[in-house]
C-alpha cells in the first residue's frame, strides 16, 4: 500500500532463538578413512572446436560405477571406471568396512578406453559376478575407434578377473549406458546397451542393442525382438524393465534427449512401441534418468524420471518448444545442428550469429549484421529444403517428475522445486525417515555446457521425503547432511538394507564421495 508510514523498531540486544540442533539423516565420510583413494580424471578434449553448436559436450559422461559382492564374502565391493588414459579400479570391502584395491586389475591394459558405465553380471551362472564395462566418448576417438569396443572381464573366483574376448561383438561404436535384466525364462540377465551420439553427428545415435546370452556369448537380438527401438530418433539415455500389464512379461520404458518417455510392450517375447496407449506421447525433454520403486505402497512400481531441469537458459514448453534442426547445412559433408525457439510466432535460432557462423560460415556472408541474423527465421537462414530433408526434433518439458503407476495409465507429478534446479542424472531410493515408505536421493549437474551457457551446477544432491500420498518434501542441506555439489553422474548403494549401508557418489573429473 502506498502513502503510508512504516515504523521499524531496532533492538540490537534482542536474542534470536536458533533452531534446535538435530542430527542430519546422513553424514559425509572421507573416502580416505576407508582407504579409498580414487579420483576420476577426465581427458582434456574440446568438443566445441569441431561442433560449436552442441548443447553440451559428448565426451564427459563418466565415470562408470558398479557394485556387487565379487568375492562372495557377503560384503559389497565396487568398480569405479577411469577416463581416457586412466584405468578403472576395483575395491574389495574388508570386514571392518574399509576397502583395499584388488590385487588383480586386468582393465589396466584398457586404460585408453573411457569407462562410461559398468555392470556386474553372471551370464554363465557359476556364482561369480563378472564385469561388463562400456566404452564411451565422441570426437576424441575419431581416429582411435578400436578403443570404443565394450569389454568383458570374467571373474575367475575370489574376485580375480581376466579379460575374455568373443563374449560381445567387437563393435567400434561409443556406448552410453547398460541395463541388465532377466526378461525371459532363462536364468541369466539380458543386456540393453544404449548408444552414445555418433561422433560429429549429434543428435544421431549409435545403435541400441538388446543382447541375449546363449552359445557362451552375448548375441545381438535387436532386429529379431526389439526392432522398434531402432526406429526411435534422439538419444536414448536410460531405461527400466517392468511388467506393466501383468502378463508375466517384462515391458520396457525408455527416456532420452529429444525424446518423449517411450513405452514398449512385450508380446510373445517381442517389443512393440505403445507409448500413445499410456498417454505420454507429448513429453519430449532432455531426459537423463529413470528408476523404479513402489512409492505409494500399493503393490506396483512407480517411477522417477530425471530431466535437465528448468534452471536453464533454454526453455521448453508445449506451446513454445525448443527445436533442433540437423542437416549438412554447410554442404561440407558433416552434420550441422541448429537449436531454435519460438519468438512471436517466428522460429528463430537459439544461438547467435557469432557461434552459428563459426559452424556454418555461409551465414556470415548471407547476413552481414547481427540484427539481420537475429531478425530472420530459421527457414530464412537455412532454407526450406535443407530443413525439410534433415532431422527435426523438439523438447517441450524440462521438469523432473514422479510417474504414478495407476494401472492402465500414468499420472505425472512434478518433483519439488529444488529438484527442478539441476539436471537429475541419477536416483537412489531409500527409506530416509524410517516410515516404511520409499524416499529418494537425487544427484546431478552438468559442468560441460556450451560456451554461451553457464554450467548447470545448482545441485548439491537432494534428499526428497515421500509420504506416499503425493506429497514430496525436499530436505535442506542442514536436515539431510547431503552436500555433493560436483558434476555427479552416478549414485550407488553399498550393502543395501543393512546397518552399514552407504551411498557411493561418482563425480566427473573429481573424487568419489560417500554418504552414510
Amino acid at each position: 500500500e502506498v502513502n503510508q508510514t512504516i515504523n521499524i523498531e531496532y533492538n540490537p540486544e534482542r536474542i534470536f532463538n536458533k533452531p534446535a540442533n538435530q542430527l542430519a539423516f546422513f553424514e559425509k565420510q572421507n573416502p580416505a578413512e576407508l582407504n579409498i583413494n580414487y579420483r576420476h580424471i577426465e581427458n582434456a578434449f574440446d568438443d566445441f572446436e569441431e561442433e560449436i553448436l552442441l548443447p553440451q559436450k559428448q565426451t564427459a559422461f563418466g565415470p562408470a560405477l558398479a557394485v556387487a559382492d565379487v568375492n562372495n564374502d557377503g560384503l559389497d565391493d565396487f568398480f569405479a571406471g577411469g577416463g581416457k588414459g586412466q584405468s578403472g579400479l576395483l575395491y574389495l570391502q574388508q570386514g571392518n568396512g574399509s576397502f583395499v584395491p584388488a590385487e588383480s586389475q586386468p582393465w589396466e591394459i584398457d586404460a585408453m578406453s573411457e569407462d562410461v558405465d559398468a555392470v556386474f553380471i553372471d551370464p554363465n551362472q557359476d556364482g561369480n559376478m563378472d564385469l561388463l564395462v562400456l566404452s564411451g566418448g565422441s570426437g576424441d576417438f575419431v581416429n582411435e575407434k578400436h578403443f570404443l569396443i565394450d569389454r568383458f572381464y570374467a571373474n575367475l573366483g575370489t574376485g580375480r578377473f581376466g579379460k575374455i574376448g568373443n563374449i560381445l561383438p567387437d563393435l567400434q561404436s561409443a556406448s552410453y549406458s547398460v541395463i541388465a535384466e532377466n526378461i525371459d525364462k532363462d536364468p541369466e540377465n539380458e543386456l540393453l546397451v544404449l548408444g552414445a551420439a555418433k561422433p560429429g553427428n549429434y543428435p544421431l545415435s549409435e545403435k541400441i542393442i538388446l543382447y541375449d546370452y546363449f552359445d557362451n556369448k552375448y548375441n545381438d537380438v535387436t532386429e529379431e525382438l526389439a526392432v522398434a527401438l531402432l526406429e526411435e530418433k534422439g538419444l536414448t539415455r536410460d531405461a527400466v524393465w517392468i511388467d506393466l500389464n501383468n502378463d508375466n512379461a517384462k515391458d520396457l520404458i525408455t527416456v532420452g534427449e529429444w525424446q518423449t518417455i517411450n513405452v514398449y510392450i512385450n508380446k510373445n517375447g517381442k517389443l512393440y512401441k505403445k507409448t500413445s496407449d499410456w498417454g505420454i506421447e507429448d513429453k519430449e525433454g532432455w531426459w537423463r534418468s529413470i528408476d523404479k520403486s513402489d512409492l505409494d505402497n500399493d503393490g506396483d512400481l512407480d517411477f522417477v524420471v530425471g530431466n535437465v531441469g528448468i534452471n536453464f537458459k533454454q526453455k521448453a514448453k508445449k506451446d513454445y518448444p525448443l527445436y533442433l534442426n540437423s542437416s549438412d547445412f554447410n554442404e561440407n559433408g558433416t552434420l550441422d545442428i541448429v537449436l531454435a525457439k519460438n519468438n512471436n510466432n517466428k522460429i528463430i535460432p537459439a544461438r547467435g550469429r557469432q557461434s552459428s557462423s563459426e559452424q556454418m560460415p555461409f551465414t556470415k556472408d548471407k547476413f552481414e549484421t547481427y540484427n539481420a541474423f537475429a531478425s530472420s527465421s530459421v527457414n530464412d537462414i537455412l532454407g526450406d529444403d535443407k530443413i525439410d530433408s534433415g532431422v527435426k526434433l523438439k523438447a517441450i518439458d524440462f521438469h523432473s517428475y514422479i510417474i504414478w503407476n495407476v494401472g492402465d495409465r500414468f499420472e505425472f507429478e512434478a518433483l519439488p522445486v529444488l529438484a527442478q534446479a539441476f539436471p537429475v542424472n541419477d536416483i537412489a531410493f531409500t527409506d530416509i525417515n524410517s516410515d516404511n515408505i520409499m524416499d529418494m536421493i537425487l544427484v546431478g549437474n552438468d559442468y560441460n555446457t556450451e560456451y554461451e551457457t553457464p554450467r548447470l551446477d545448482a545441485g548439491n544432491g537432494l534428499a526428497v521425503i515421500n509420504n506416499g500420498k503425493g506429497n514430496m518434501k525436499s530436505l535442506t542441506i542442514r536436515e539431510s547432511g547431503i552436500y555433493c555439489p560436483g558434476d555427479t553422474k552416478k549414485i550407488k548403494i553399498l550393502d543395501k538394507g543393512n546397518e552399514n549401508q552407504k551411498f557411493l557418489i561418482a563425480n566427473n573429473n573429481a573424487s568419489l564421495e560417500i554418504l552414510k
